[in-house]
């Protein structure tokens, strides 16, 4: 099993450079050609965030143009400058993606003798993410926190 990790791609939207000097999506496609040059393909791509530096949907658009030449299974996972409608929206296609709009981008999926469990920590607008209790209410940050007792791995039992 191989598994290829992308982060923090800061994917920004066409004609914007990220901070103003750094292209941000010719970076990622020059990640991507190295991935598809790879002597033994990866079972998969692991996208982790921050997936755009901006959360809007021209940036989501962006990301989804280059991705798509990735020809293995990719699964994404926010960072704190993403934006869970925007994402949420960009990869509606993909059965991993919870549909429900207002409820965190957690997920799980068996890949191979894994399971990936994707936890969204994201705190919109702000620069830290967490999982648990959340500072202002002290209850768990909704959806996330319970991933571990509520789907058991799969694979732990192969």
């Amino acid at each position: 099993m191989l598994i290829a990790h992308l982060t923090d791609t800061h994917v920004t939207a066409p004609g914007a450079l990220l901070a103003g000097r750094v292209d941000s999506g010719a970076n990622l496609a020059r990640s991507i050609e190295r991935i598809r040059a790879l002597d033994t393909t990866p079972d998969c791509v692991i996208v982790t965030g921050d997936l755009t530096d901006s959360g809007t949907p021209e940036s989501y658009r962006a990301l989804r143009e280059k991705l798509v030449h990735l020809p293995m299974p990719v699964y994404a996972i926010p960072g704190n400058h993403d934006r869970r409608e925007a994402m949420r929206q960009a990869f509606a296609d993909r059965d991993w993606m919870p549909a429900q709009t207002g409820t965190p981008l957690c997920y799980a999926v068996d890949i191979g003798p894994f399971t990936l469990i994707a936890l969204d920590s994201l705190v919109e607008g702000e620069d830290h993410g967490m999982l648990g209790a959340t500072p202002w209410s002290g209850r768990p940050h909704a959806g996330c926190s319970s991933w571990f007792t509520i789907r058991p791995s799969t694979a732990a039992s192969q």
